[in-house]
C-alpha cells in the first residue's frame, strides 16, 4: 500500500480552507455593503402658507424627484411664522435647512449667528439678481438670503373712465384728490354708484409709509436710528391718507375692507381707482376674464408722491440657509436650480403677479404681456432709493404704528399728535 503524503494533503486542505474563508468573507462583505441603505439625500424647508409658496413647493418637489432628492416642505401660517421660526433658530435645531423669511428677519437673525453666509455661493450671479447689493438679504455686507419674488403696492385705474373725464393718470396727491372727485358718480337718489377710490383697511401704516417715502420723507436717520418721519412730508402723507379713506369721494367702508374686498369693488365697477397689491388683478379668475365688466379697461399706476415719482416699499419672498442645516450642498443646489430658475420665476410671475428677482425677466416680452402690472411695479422696485427705504422698514414699527394711524383715521387724534405718538412707539419697538 502506497504511503500517503500527509504533509501535502494537510497543506492542500489548509489552502482550500483559506480560499473558502476568503470567498465566504468576501461574499459576506459584498452582501453587507449592498444591503446597507444609501444615505438619503434630502432638503428640509419651512415656508409660509400662501399661494406663491404653493407654486414653489410643487416646483421644488418635482425638482427633487428628478434629482433623487426628497424635498420635505412644511408650512406655517404667516401670522405665527416669525415667532416660531425664531424659536427654531435659537435652539440651533437641525429640523430645517431652508427657512422662508422677510428682509427684516435677515437683519435680526444673521447677526445672532442663526444663518449661513452664502455670499461665495452666489457671487457669480450678483449681476443677475434684482437688489443683490442692497441691504434686503444682507448683514455686514454679506449675503444670507435669496429673493425669489418681490411685491409692492401700486394703484390701478379705469382707463375708460379717466378718458371720459378727460384727465391724465394722477401722479401726485393733489392730482389724485382731484381725480377722485371727478370720477365719483352718484345715482339719482344721491347715493354713490361709483366712488373715486377704494382701499383696504388692513395696512394703514403700509400705505402711509408709501406716501411718506414717495414724497421724499424718511423713516429714520441711518446713522443714529432716530425717527425722522415727524416732518412736513409725514404730515402731508397723513393728510392724503385720510382723504383716501374719509373724503366723500372715497368708499367709507374701506376702513373695514380686506384687500380682496377692495379689489372686488374695483372689479365690480364700484370704484374708479383702487390701491392694492398687484396679485389681486388675478382674483376672480382675473380682471380680464370673460364676462368681466372691466376687461381691457384697467391699467396699473405708480404710487403717487409729491417729490419722488416711483419709490415704494418692497415685500419679498426669500429663503435663507439655516446655520444648523444638515444638507447644505443640496439646499444651495435647490436655491439655484428652482428659486432662481428662469422658467419657474416666469411662470409664477405670469400667474401670481409677483415681480421676478431675475433681472432678465423684467424685459421678457411674453411675460410683460401676461403680467400687465409688471412694468409699472418693476419701475417702483428698481427705483434707486427703494431698497434703502425698505432697509429702514421693520415689522415691529408696523405693529406699533398701525393702531395709532387707525385711531387717527377714526378722528380721535390730530395729524401732529399721531406723528408724536408714532415716534414714541417707533423708539419702543426698534429691533435693530
Amino acid at each position: 500500500m502506497k504511503k500517503r503524503n500527509v504533509s501535502a494533503v494537510t497543506k492542500l486542505q489548509t489552502i482550500l480552507i483559506i480560499v473558502a474563508l476568503i470567498v465566504a468573507g468576501a461574499g459576506t462583505g459584498l452582501w453587507y455593503y449592498s444591503s446597507q441603505p444609501k444615505a438619503e439625500r434630502i432638503v428640509k424647508i419651512l415656508g409660509q402658507s400662501y399661494t406663491t409658496g404653493e407654486f414653489y413647493k410643487k416646483y421644488a418637489e418635482d425638482w427633487g424627484k428628478a434629482n433623487g432628492i426628497t424635498v420635505q416642505w412644511d408650512e406655517l401660517p404667516v401670522s405665527t411664522f416669525g415667532p416660531k421660526v425664531t424659536l427654531i433658530l435659537q435652539s440651533n435645531s437641525t429640523e430645517y435647512d431652508l427657512i422662508q423669511s422677510d428682509q427684516a428677519s435677515t437683519r435680526r437673525w444673521a447677526p445672532q449667528g442663526y444663518l449661513t453666509d452664502i455670499t461665495d455661493d452666489f457671487i457669480s450671479m450678483k449681476d443677475q439678481i434684482v437688489g443683490y447689493d442692497s441691504g434686503l438679504n444682507r448683514a455686514d455686507n454679506r449675503l444670507y438670503g435669496i429673493t425669489v419674488g418681490l411685491a409692492t403696492g401700486c394703484g390701478f385705474y379705469r382707463t375708460d373712465l379717466l378718458a371720459q373725464a378727460g384727465i391724465e393718470v394722477p401722479k401726485n396727491f393733489s392730482e389724485v384728490l382731484s381725480a377722485m372727485q371727478l370720477l365719483t358718480v352718484k345715482n339719482q337718489d344721491g347715493t354713490v354708484k361709483r366712488y373715486g377710490v377704494v382701499s383696504s383697511g388692513l395696512y394703514y401704516f403700509v400705505w402711509w409709509s408709501y406716501y411718506l417715502l414717495s414724497s421724499g420723507g424718511e423713516f429714520m436717520n441711518e446713522q443714529t436710528g432716530a425717527p425722522l418721519f415727524n416732518s412736513s412730508a409725514g404730515l402731508e402723507a397723513l393728510d392724503f391718507l385720510k382723504e383716501t379713506y374719509k373724503s366723500p369721494y372715497a368708499n367709507p367702508a374701506s376702513i373695514t375692507y380686506t384687500e380682496a374686498d377692495a379689489a372686488g369693488e374695483f372689479y365690480n365697477d364700484r370704484a374708479a381707482i383702487v390701491w392694492s397689491m398687484p396679485q389681486w388683478q388675478y382674483s376672480k379668475d382675473g380682471w380680464d376674464a370673460s364676462g368681466s365688466v372691466i376687461a381691457g379697461k384697467w391699467a396699473p399706476m405708480l404710487i403717487p408722491g409729491n417729490k419722488i415719482r416711483s419709490a415704494s416699499h418692497l415685500f419679498e419672498a426669500q429663503f435663507e440657509l439655516a446655520k444648523a442645516a444638515q444638507h447644505k450642498a443640496d439646499a444651495i443646489k435647490l436655491m439655484k436650480e428652482v428659486f432662481l430658475n428662469y422658467a419657474i420665476q416666469k411662470n409664477i410671475s405670469a400667474v401670481e403677479g409677483m415681480v421676478p428677482s431675475l433681472k432678465s425677466l423684467l424685459s421678457d416680452a411674453e411675460l410683460l404681456t401676461k403680467n400687465k402690472s409688471l412694468r409699472t411695479v418693476a419701475e417702483q422696485v428698481t427705483y434707486p432709493d427703494a431698497y434703502r427705504y425698505q432697509d429702514q422698514y421693520y415689522w415691529a414699527e408696523y405693529d406699533a404704528c398701525n393702531p395709532i394711524i387707525e385711531n387717527f383715521l377714526g378722528g380721535q387724534i390730530s395729524g401732529q399728535e399721531t406723528l408724536n405718538q408714532m415716534v414714541t412707539a417707533f423708539k419702543a419697538a426698534r429691533v435693530g
